[in-house]
C-alpha cells in the first residue's frame, strides 16, 4: 500500500522506531481531533503534524510530501474503522472497550503509547462484556511489555541509520583541536550569550567550555595520543544519562511519568546532544569543523570530551553546568511542562552573575586540586613584560600546559598590549 512504499522510501526499516512513530503519529491526531473531518478539509492542520514528525524523527524537509501522505493515510484509516466499529457495535450489540470509563482513563495514562489503541482500531476488534477482564489483562501485559522492551533504548543516543564511518574520530579530533584553541584571535566570534539566550545556559557551556580547554585527556585525545576512544565515549553517554536523571530529580519530581519518559527520550536524542555539541563552541565560520560534524559525529564528540573532563577534574564539575543546560533546553522548547516542576526549585536563581560571560577561561589559575585547596605538584609557566609578571600554573596530571597561542593571547591582554600591527619579540629565558 501507500504507507508501506513510503516507509521504503524512507528507510524507515526499523519496527520498534516505526512502531514509536506510529504511536507519536496517532496521538497528534487524536490530540488535535484530526479524525473528525476529512483529510481534504484540513490541509493546514495536517501540514503541521508532518512537518512536527518529520523534525521529530529527523528527517530533512525534502521529505515533506510523504510524511504529510503518511498523516493523511493515517486519518482515513481511523475514520475507516470508526465507522466500522459503530456499524457493529449498532449490529450486535457490542461494546467497545475504550467506551468504559475504566479503560478510558487508563489508555490516557499511557496516551505516549496509542499505538495500542491503533492496533485495536485497525482490527475492528469489538469486546463482549464478559471478555472484558480477560482483554484488560491483555491490553495491560502489552503495554508491560512495551514499556520493559530494551530495544527502545537504541533511538535515544543511537539512531536507525547508524553507519561507522571510519574518518569520525579524525573529524572529531580536528574540530577538538579548533575547540581547544583559544578564541582571542577571533574577533568576530559571537558571544555565548548571543547564541544560546538566557545567561545560565551561556555561563553554564562556558563553564564546561573551560574544563575542556584545560583537559589533559581532550587534548591528548586531539593530538592522537590515546587509543581508547570506545571507553571513553561510553563512560561520557553513561555521564550524560546519568545527569539527565539528576536533572528530572531535582527540577522535574512533580512531572507526570509519562511526560518525564517523553523528555528523556527528547533529551537523550542525537538531534540533541548534537545541538549542545555545537553550542558549545561554534564560531559561526562556514568552514568550522564543528559544522561539519554530522550529528552522531558530534554527539560521539560530546561524550568524549564529556568523559575528559570527568576524568581529570572529577563529576562534580560536569554535574551541574550540564543540568543547566538540559534545563534550559526544557525550559525554552517545553514551557507547559517546565511549568509544573518542583516549587522548591521555582525560586531557584540563576548560578550566573549579571553580564557576557567571556568565552575564553584561559585566565583562569588551575593550580587548585579537586577538594579545593593548592597543590604542590603544580607546574608554574611564568611570562614577563617589561616589569610585569604574569603566572600560569596548571596540573600536569589533570592538566594541558598552556599552548604559545595562549601565553600569546592572554600575555596581549594581561599587559594592556593593544595593538595589532605591533611586531612582539619573543625569548625564553
Amino acid at each position: 500500500g501507500v504507507t508501506h512504499s513510503i516507509r521504503d522510501r524512507l528507510n524507515f526499516n526499523d519496527d520498534v522506531l516505526w512502531k514509536r512513530f506510529s504511536a507519536r503519529r496517532l496521538e497528534l491526531i487524536d490530540t488535535l481531533d484530526l479524525s473528525s473531518k476529512k483529510a481534504s478539509e484540513q490541509d493546514y492542520e495536517i501540514s503541521k503534524v508532518s512537518d512536527a514528525l518529520r523534525m521529530e524523527f529527523n528527517y530533512p524537509e525534502s521529505y515533506t510530501t510523504d510524511f504529510n501522505k503518511l498523516v493523511r493515510a493515517a486519518i482515513q484509516s481511523v475514520r475507516r474503522n470508526r465507522k466500522r466499529l459503530l456499524r457493529t457495535k449498532n449490529n450486535n450489540g457490542y461494546r467497545f472497550v475504550e467506551d468504559r470509563p475504566e479503560y478510558q482513563s487508563h489508555r490516557e495514562y499511557h496516551d505516549h503509547r496509542p499505538d495500542l489503541r491503533a492496533d485495536y482500531l485497525a482490527n475492528g476488534s469489538v469486546l463482549n462484556t464478559n471478555e472484558a477482564p480477560r482483554k484488560r489483562q491483555r491490553f495491560i501485559s502489552e503495554i508491560t511489555k512495551l514499556n520493559s522492551s530494551s530495544s527502545d533504548e537504541h533511538d535515544k543516543l543511537y539512531s536507525r541509520r547508524v553507519v561507522l564511518d571510519p574518518t569520525s574520530h579524525e573529524k572529531s579530533k580536528r574540530a577538538v583541536t579548533t575547540l581547544l584553541a583559544p578564541s582571542g584571535l577571533d574577533a568576530s566570534r559571537p558571544k555565548i550569550r548571543s547564541r544560546i539566550g538566557p545567561l545560565q545556559a551561556a555561563a553554564a557551556l562556558a563553564s564546561i567550555l573551560s574544563y575542556v580547554q584545560r583537559s589533559k585527556t581532550c587534548s591528548d585525545y586531539s593530538a592522537s595520543r590515546m587509543r581508547n576512544f570506545g571507553t571513553l565515549e561510553a563512560m561520557g553517554r553513561a555521564v550524560v544519562q546519568t545527569v539527565i536523571s539528576y536533572n528530572f530529580i531535582k527540577y522535574f519530581a512533580h512531572v507526570s511519568p509519562s511526560s518525564t519518559e517523553y523528555l528523556s527520550g527528547k533529551l537523550n536524542s542525537v538531534h540533541t546532544l548534537a545541538k549542545i555539541m555545537r553550542n558549545l563552541g561554534q564560531t559561526g565560520d562556514a568552514q568550522d569543523p564543528l559544522l561539519n560534524l554530522d550529528d552522531h559525529d558530534s554527539v560521539m564528540t560530546l561524550c568524549i570530551l564529556i568523559a575528559g573532563c570527568v576524568t581529570d577534574f572529577g563529576f562534580d564539575c560536569i554535574v551541574q553546568p550540564l543540568s543547566e543546560v538540559l534545563h534550559d533546553i526544557v525550559h525554552r522548547d517545553y514551557p507547559l511542562i517546565s511549568q509544573h516542576k518542583s516549587k522548591e526549585h521555582k525560586n531557584e536563581g540563576s548560578t550566573a552573575s549579571p553580564g557576557d560571560t567571556p568565552l575564553s577561561f584561559h585566565t583562569t589559575v588551575t593550580s587548585v586540586g579537586l577538594n579545593g585547596a593548592p597543590s604542590e605538584n603544580a607546574n608554574a609557566v611564568l611570562t614577563r613584560h617589561v616589569n610585569l609578571t604574569l603566572n600560569f600554573t596548571y596540573q600536569p596530571q589533570t592538566s594541558a600546559p598552556p599552548t604559545f597561542t595562549e601565553l600569546v593571547v592572554n600575555g596581549k591582554s594581561a599587559f594592556s598590549i593593544r595593538s595589532d600591527t605591533k611586531v612582539l619579540k619573543l625569548r625564553s629565558v
